[in-house]
């Protein structure tokens, strides 16, 4: 198998929220040619599927897979991780800081009434920044189970400790 080139989707195939202007004939190049290819982003805020969905909502050729940070994230654990539940569960209770200091806010009245409204209303006004949460979270819950396993592999050693 050839070692298929890497095209970056942010700048190469997309340019702000329009296709860049040879991006069709790029990918047609490409497919009548063959050419084993991937795109790839590095943004952790869309997943391969919604690529697609642009190259498709934009009349692009939509053949060639895609691939972005959160696909790569998530191939990986399911690979090398028998309790993808372990880092899910360890990712979400990390989220636990997102009710704790939202409720602090609120019970300080100094933001939001002291009633079910202004309970509300603080929990609202955190959501636009909850996803950052998670997935900062899954980022570095990921990272950290996943350099243990890196080592366990370079140093087999690891694996026969018993914390």
């Amino acid at each position: 198998m050839k070692t298929p080139i890497l095209i970056d989707f942010d700048g190469v195939i997309k340019l702000g929220n329009n296709p860049a202007p040879d991006a069709g004939e790029f990918l047609n190049f490409i497919l009548e040619n063959n050419i084993p290819s991937y795109i790839i982003s590095n943004s952790t805020l869309q997943t391969g599927k919604e690529i697609t969905q642009f190259l498709v909502d934009n009349k692009l050729p939509s053949k060639v897979p895609a691939m972005t940070a959160v696909d790569a994230t998530l191939q990986y654990v399911k690979e090398h991780y028998k309790k993808v539940s372990n880092i899910f569960l360890a990712s979400v209770s990390a989220s636990v800081l997102f009710f704790v200091t939202n409720f602090a806010v609120w019970v300080s009245g100094i933001y939001y009434p002291k009633d079910l409204s202004g309970l509300a209303a603080s929990y609202t006004a955190a959501i636009p920044f909850f996803h950052y949460t998670l997935l900062g979270d899954l980022f570095f819950v990921t990272l950290m189970f996943g350099s243990y396993e890196l080592a366990k592999a370079k140093y087999p050693q690891l694996a026969e400790v018993k914390v």
